[in-house]
């Protein structure tokens, strides 16, 4: 286009014309949005705060650690005791700042999808067992 083609002020015009309908599309937005219970969440988002979740909860790094456990069908169970104290022990070993008391830990096991048990009216895991327990002091 050349400089004698161009409308120096294309931009007010268009901000003038379409600045009502921009808000209209805004509330019609907003208005959608506030009839939801909850957002909307993408794959990308769910996988970002599970990254978030995993890198800020020492129990399921600890369960997530590849080199401590293994989880997948057939594996365990494991008892619920043997996991929390091998979980210290790697905890301590890894520096991991936020450790969770007994049940706690429990209950972020479960929340991280794996299925609780009772074995001779004792928590266990099924899913899940520790990948070398004879190299984990006090287990």
């Amino acid at each position: 286009m050349e400089e004698k083609d161009r409308d120096a002020g294309l931009a007010a015009k268009i901000i003038a014309q379409e600045t009502g309908a921009v808000l209209a599309w805004l509330l019609e937005g907003a208005l959608a949005v506030s009839n939801l219970k909850e957002l909307p969440r993408t794959s990308a988002h769910n996988e970002v705060m599970e990254e978030w979740r995993n890198a800020n909860n020492s129990a399921l790094q600890f369960i997530n650690d590849t080199v401590a456990c293994m989880r997948g069908k057939g594996r365990g169970p494991t008892h619920g005791s043997v996991l929390y104290r091998a979980c210290i022990n790697w905890a301590t070993e890894n520096g991991a700042k936020r450790l969770f008391g007994r049940n706690g830990f429990y209950e972020v096991l479960q929340e991280g999808g794996l299925v609780r048990v009772e074995i001779e009216h004792q928590p266990a895991f099924v899913d899940v067992c520790l990948r070398m327990p004879m190299d984990m002091p006090g287990v």
